[in-house]
């Protein structure tokens, strides 16, 4: 009997999932598409004390290509993830840092080759004057190189900024 109340519930919600159309996705904003153009795995370096560190970041299209999420040094002690999204007409990413805190930058800025993104408030901080990254800056080099200029803030002022030079792998 419980196999066949199972097997009744699973045809109902299959039933239910299928039946219904999924809704229209509005059309995204062209910022969105460059960022969507990152999809896959970049290799690079940064200046840490003065001397070359590797950089791995991957960018993954999710959520039926609304969402795209990178990560950064994955499967390591350091592995970040930012989450990159539409936002009203806008695009806005959450940023899940390892100081434990995951800021939220709106795109302030853009050009033909870059993205500004940058906080306003303390969403996903605790107070402006927490250790926090405020804003990002993605040039793009060319279809397989990008530069990311992080720039940290601490006691309400910005502070070290740390530049990933990525090529696509």
């Amino acid at each position: 009997m419980k196999k066949f109340v199972l097997a009744v519930c699973f045809s109902l919600i299959a039933t239910f999932a299928f039946a219904h159309e999924m809704p229209a996705i509005k059309a995204m904003p062209a910022e969105f598409a460059q960022v969507k153009k990152l999809e896959g795995h970049w290799e690079g370096t940064t200046k840490e004390d003065g001397k070359d560190k590797a950089v791995v970041a991957d960018y993954r299209i999710t959520a039926g290509g609304t969402a795209v999420i990178e990560t950064l040094f994955p499967g390591t002690a350091h592995e970040m993830v930012s989450i990159y999204h539409t936002e009203g007409e806008g695009v806005a990413m959450s940023h899940y840092c390892l100081l434990g805190n995951h800021p939220k930058m709106t795109l302030k800025k853009t050009s033909d080759n870059s993205l500004f993104f940058e906080m306003k408030g303390h969403d996903g901080i605790t107070s402006t004057k927490e250790p926090h990254m405020h804003s990002l800056l993605i040039t793009f080099k060319s279809p397989t190189e990008i530069t990311q200029e992080w720039t940290n803030y601490e006691n309400g002022k910005a502070g070290e900024k740390a530049v990933f030079t990525l090529v696509r792998k």
